[in-house]
């Protein structure tokens, strides 16, 4: 999970963008662990977990940008 995770490597985002990159990357994830559900279940679960992973910093990014645009962020 965790090579999976670096190999994204450094992002830039405008200010507000929130997290659309992430979701993206979650759904993939997402559809290459139905993919391989039947027959790699574990391979399956640990993309999964990843695709969760990039929602969550998603919903994060979210909430940066929205702090950004109400000038809650100093």
């Amino acid at each position: 999970m965790i090579e999976l995770r670096n190999s994204r490597g450094v992002t830039t985002r405008e200010p507000l963008e929130g997290g659309d990159q992430e979701r993206a990357l979650a759904a993939t994830y997402f559809k290459q662990a139905e993919a391989f559900a039947d027959r790699w279940p574990k391979t399956a679960a640990l993309l999964r977990k990843v695709g969760e992973s990039y929602e969550q910093e998603a919903r994060f990014m979210d909430e940066e940008a929205e702090r950004r645009r109400t000038g809650l962020d100093s």
